[in-house]
């Protein structure tokens, strides 16, 4: 992979294909009072059961209850290897009355574009994928932006306690209604109804990303650091000339100048 000093991203370049990486905290993941810490689970746990649920599903019985105001999701895939999961979440578009897909003009004034309905492919769900992976064992999540790909990480945090709270193995139900959560069963079996499912990320900053990469270096076989020249600052500037000097002789940079560069350094 191909490692840039960024702030909790990195970029991973894979012959055409660029994938914007984020790397994120797992802050809550289990079963927690409305206050207080943490009674039962885990990242490694509930990703384990996501993977197992998933290889019995059909992908349309995957969309799990969501909170109004975000996309519906569904379980796309679900592996492991070697410690580290991938999970692919297919997020729905919403679709007309006809059972199409809205598009509208793009070469169209303001005020005056049509609208169209596009036909979808019967027993097909509209909609983008997005990526992420985990690695359970340093409580780390990421966020996969593949070329042009969304991001979708409101989808993931929502999807995940979605499981959490309503298709774990630790979800007990009501003798009478299937659809109505008792309360959650923890590892020894003990039942709590005064438990919430919770799932939190947060954005791993550039100092602690630091210290991941320096624990995973032996993984590392290219180093890109990519920076941005403007010549309203003097000390770019002042690197622009040195450069331009380097490569083509004595040549002044332009007045108005704005230009990215990218360093790259194979590791063996």
């Amino acid at each position: 992979c191909a490692i840039p000093v960024l702030y909790g991203s990195l970029l991973i370049y894979g012959g055409s294909m660029q994938v914007d990486v984020r790397f994120y905290s797992v802050d809550a993941c289990g079963y927690y009072p409305v206050r207080g810490k943490k009674r039962f689970g885990s990242l490694q746990k509930v990703l384990a059961e996501l993977e197992s649920w998933a290889s019995t599903q059909d992908l349309v019985n995957t969309k799990l209850p969501y909170k109004t105001g975000s996309l519906p999701a569904y379980l796309a895939d679900v592996s492991q290897r070697h410690g580290i999961y991938v999970v692919i979440l297919w997020i729905e578009v919403p679709s007309t009355s006809d059972g199409g897909v809205s598009s509208i003009q793009a070469r169209a004034r303001v005020g005056s574009a049509v609208t169209f309905s596009n036909s979808i492919q019967p027993g097909t769900i509209p909609g983008y994928p997005c990526y992420f992976a985990f690695m359970p064992q340093y409580n780390v999540a990421m966020s996969l932006r593949l070329d042009s790909s969304e991001m979708g990480l409101p989808c993931l945090k929502g999807y995940v306690e979605s499981f959490l709270a309503t298709r774990s193995e630790a979800v007990r139900v009501s003798a009478r209604d299937s659809a109505k959560v008792v309360g959650y069963a923890d590892d020894q079996g003990v039942e709590h109804d005064d438990l919430e499912a919770r799932f939190r990320l947060s954005l791993i900053r550039h100092g602690e990303q630091s210290e991941f990469i320096k624990q995973n270096a032996h993984l590392v076989r290219k180093i890109v650091r990519v920076r941005t020249l403007e010549s309203t600052r003097p000390r770019d500037r002042a690197f622009w000339q040195r450069l331009l000097s380097e490569l083509w002789g004595d040549q002044a940079p332009e007045t108005e100048m704005r230009t990215r560069i990218k360093y790259e350094m194979g590791v063996s």
